[in-house]
């Protein structure tokens, strides 16, 4: 019922937190467009920057040049158009017009020059008068005592040229230049900044969309589209700055790290609730399990502690009203008594060593000990019951000592409840080995009890340690026990600095326990 509450508990409690995980996904997804877009307006505003730094310097260069046409135009002769062309390094090609004479300068003396013709051919439509000189262009108007200016945008052979013209008040001559583009952009450019913004290339594109100038070293792939885009319109027509996105898009950087920790504290509210569940569920059958262990194992050591009882009483009461009458029978009344004795008094100490051992209050003063002597005094304290189960013990044990740093309570502790055990589940083999084998460069001491019984599966070879644990836990079980005596044989050997596990024997036969300890000093075999 417990098992079944908590796992119910544990869906309710699964539920909301998938739908809350839902929802806060989307949350995060809603926010991570947010970021995004804040990022694109940031870039934008950063493109406008630059596209008005850039219209500055070539409205600047507009300026300088427009304030030589005006001298010029004031003398209205080819030399100062000449001299100006010359020295002006934004001044591509200088021009005279009258309405009378038509085109005065540059004049046909010597032939054109190819770059003449290519300008007179670009202009024809002006200088023929099918165009208009006062275009609707920002900086027309009238300038310099009533003198009219202006610049006109003029689209031929797939580029953009900037013209600008000046027509003094007292006449209808005009006088104008072709701004030489590229040398005003050589200047523009080196007042841009050397990098692009993290996370994506600026460039500069011309009328035809290719890459003028690019802010850093990033390679902008062909045909790549901008992420923003900025024109340079009407300064300079057709001309933008653009940004494209790297490797992660625009703002995505900044989203994706939001995203990603949002995500990561879902992820982990998802996990401690699943983990916490998962928890509970084990923790409730750990703890159904134990308390079913304790159970069987209050109910084993009542049995066990029953049985002798029962013994002790039965014989006792015999003895008492006399109805042993001869010796051999008395004998026999008093020996049964003593060794159920014994067994209730094994199975007392197992009781409280185990206790001790789980409140960690038991604690081991080692001393140097001769492990030989110790095992033969369990064996002679065991021979009467090892004699009644018919076990013949075949001793292998070194001539000389061997010294061990050991508890002797709970070495002799040990080797009773080692020795117990192979009686009970070996001792139909009828025969129990035991041996002591120095190894280690003389360091190490390893002690070995060996039955022929029927030994222990394969997949109970650790468990056959773990308390309370039984092959047959039942009350009905052939062997009685209450599954503490090699749990305890263990923590007391990890207690001791040793260990105590369960070997396979080389021939298959049977099981095998070896107690391995380390040599006192100035102790061997």
């Amino acid at each position: 019922m417990t098992r079944r509450f908590i796992a119910v508990s544990w869906c309710f409690l699964l539920l909301p937190a998938v739908v809350i995980a839902i929802f806060a996904f989307r949350a995060l997804q809603g926010e991570e467009q947010r970021i995004a877009e804040v990022a694109r307006a940031a870039t934008r505003e950063h493109l406008r920057a630059l596209a008005a730094t850039v219209a500055a310097g070539v409205r600047r260069a507009q300026e300088e040049v427009s304030a030589e046409l005006l001298l010029a135009a004031s003398r209205g002769t080819p030399e100062v158009l000449m001299e100006l062309q010359r020295r002006q390094p934004y001044v591509a090609t200088a021009f005279l017009w009258t309405p009378d004479s038509g085109l005065v300068f540059p004049a046909y003396a010597h032939g054109w020059t190819a770059e003449e013709r290519r300008f007179l051919a670009r202009y024809e439509p002006l200088f023929a008068e099918r165009q208009p000189w006062h275009m609707p262009i920002a900086d027309s108007g009238e300038q310099g005592g009533g003198a009219a200016q202006g610049w006109i945008p003029w689209f031929a052979d797939s580029r953009v040229h900037l013209l600008g013209w000046v027509r003094p008040a007292a006449g209808g001559v005009v006088c104008g230049a072709e701004l030489a583009l590229l040398a005003v952009m050589a200047r523009v450019i080196g007042e841009l900044p050397a990098q692009s913004p993290p996370g994506y290339t600026v460039a500069l594109r011309d009328e035809a969309g290719r890459v003028f100038h690019q802010l850093g070293r990033a390679i902008v792939p062909a045909g790549a589209v901008p992420e923003v885009t900025v024109s340079l319109a009407p300064t300079l027509p057709q001309w933008e700055v653009v940004a494209f996105a790297g490797d992660v898009p625009l703002g995505h950087a900044a989203a994706r790290s939001f995203r990603l920790a949002g995500g990561l504290l879902v992820v982990t509210f998802l996990a401690a609730v699943v983990l916490g569940g998962a928890l509970l569920t084990w923790q409730a059958r750990q703890s159904w399990l134990d308390a079913e262990r304790k159970t069987t194992f209050v109910s084993n050591v009542s049995h066990e502690l029953k049985t002798p009882l029962t013994n002790i009483r039965m014989y006792a009461e015999l003895l008492s009203a006399g109805r042993a009458a001869d010796a051999v029978k008395r004998d026999q009344y008093l020996k049964i008594i003593v060794s159920e004795s014994e067994r209730l008094t094994r199975l007392v100490h197992n009781v409280l060593d185990f206790s001790r051992l789980e409140r960690g209050s038991r604690s081991c003063r080692s001393e140097p000990h001769d492990l030989v002597q110790v095992l033969r005094g369990v064996l002679v304290g065991l021979g009467e019951q090892l004699a009644a189960r018919g076990v013949l013990v075949e001793e292998r044990l070194p001539a000389t000592c061997a010294r061990v740093n050991v508890d002797r309570d709970a070495l002799e502790r040990i080797l009773l409840n080692v020795i117990d055990n192979a009686m009970k589940y070996g001792g139909r083999g009828g025969k129990m080995e035991v041996s002591i084998e120095v190894s280690g460069a003389g360091r190490l001491v390893t002690l070995r009890v060996r039955d022929y019984g029927p030994g222990v599966p394969d997949g109970l070879r650790e468990r056959i340690f773990e308390k309370f644990f039984r092959v047959d836990g039942s009350l009905t079980a052939e062997q009685p026990g209450s599954g503490l005596g090699l749990y305890i044989a263990r923590r007391l050997a990890r207690e001791m600095g040793g260990e105590l596990c369960l070997e396979a024997p080389g021939d298959g036969m049977g099981a095998c326990f070896s107690l391995r300890l380390e040599v006192a000093e100035g102790g061997g075999a």
